[in-house]
């Protein structure tokens, strides 16, 4: 169920205080060619093949405006993408989180005993138990 080990970056605090979706229209069956373009942009924070309207759902982050026009300039040098249609974040109204997930739908006897514990003594922002260290509730680090 844990899928690595920290450290949580915040990439704003970091000096990328521009952040953005963009969703990616493809050539047919060029999903490949796209992931291996995607990966060579640093800027790109994460990207998803998505059903709807677009084909790749990203996430990018740069240090200005320029950097993110830069990012939206060297995602259409790719040949397998047709169109990209952005939006910048203005701020986060809620974080990466795992834990209301796994309280709310975790089969029983899944994981530890303490998803099974009764919801008022597991708080959203108490970590449950793993099997070295705890997971935390921004997407299963362990610390």
């Amino acid at each position: 169920m844990v899928t690595g080990y920290g450290p949580d970056v915040d990439v704003a605090a970091a000096g990328f205080e521009v952040q953005a979706f963009v969703t990616l229209e493809i050539a047919q069956g060029a999903l490949e060619d796209v992931q291996r373009d995607l990966e060579a942009i640093p800027g790109l924070l994460e990207a998803h093949a998505t059903t709807g309207s677009g084909d790749v759902l990203c996430r990018v982050a740069a240090s200005s405006n320029e950097g993110l026009q830069q990012i939206l300039v060297d995602l259409n040098r790719s040949s397998a993408i047709v169109r990209s249609t952005s939006v910048v974040a203005l701020s986060q109204l809620v974080p990466w989180r795992t834990l209301p997930l796994l309280e709310s739908e975790a089969a029983p006897g899944a994981g530890r005993s303490a998803m099974n514990r009764p919801p008022d003594r597991v708080s959203q922002h108490e970590s449950l138990p793993a099997a070295s260290g705890t997971v935390d509730d921004r997407g299963g680090n362990v610390r």
